[in-house]
């Protein structure tokens, strides 16, 4: 007997998707996955907007929803996406990235996004007001750091590091390269 065709990976046949149909279709993969992972009938009533830990996500279901889409995908996400990205429609998209990052893409545009993705998880974080002050002293370093024209360091894997970086990740380099402590002890006193 002849042998079955083998099935093309889920990154193949959703990357060889046009970019409008590979978004839509990791959108309702993500909505599906959070249906399954949470017990609700129907994935059309998972609304795309609205931030997981509203949805009623927590560490162990954020890992299930994570495995699920992994399995579904064969796409690597970290455990803590659901607090990472705020929205099923914000985890699409940083699916969708995954798949067809842009590549001829000049690396300011693309460091302007990142930016603004970082932007957009440190607003979905639910943090105590030291540990905002302990972000913000960090942020105002970098804006000195970057100011004072920066390392000489290759544009392109810092933005392909950027691309696929926690807040964790973005943190602890930061520390472990700028020389930025984190700590509690580091915030501006009230």
């Amino acid at each position: 007997a002849a042998a079955a065709p083998a099935e093309a990976p889920p990154t193949d046949r959703l990357a060889g998707l046009p970019e409008q149909e590979r978004r839509a279709a990791l959108l309702e993969i993500v909505r599906s996955s959070v249906a399954v992972v949470l017990g609700h009938p129907d994935p059309a009533a998972v609304p795309t907007g609205l931030a997981f830990r509203d949805l009623g996500f927590d560490s162990l279901t954020g890992i299930e929803l994570r495995n699920q889409i992994t399995r579904r995908t064969g796409l690597k996400l970290p455990a803590t996406a659901v607090f990472d990205l705020p929205s099923p429609e914000a985890l699409a998209g940083h699916l969708a990235d995954q798949l067809a990052p842009p590549t001829d893409a000049p690396a300011y545009p693309q460091l302007i996004g990142e930016l603004e993705r970082l932007r957009t998880r440190l607003g979905a974080l639910d943090l105590s007001a030291e540990e905002r002050a302990g972000v913000a002293t960090t942020l105002r370093g970098m804006a000195a750091w970057w100011d004072a024209g920066g390392p000489a360091v290759p544009a392109e894997p810092a933005v392909a590091a950027l691309q696929t970086a926690t807040t964790a990740e973005v943190l602890g380099f930061i520390t472990g390269n700028l020389g930025i402590s984190l700590t509690p002890d580091d915030a501006p006193a009230s």
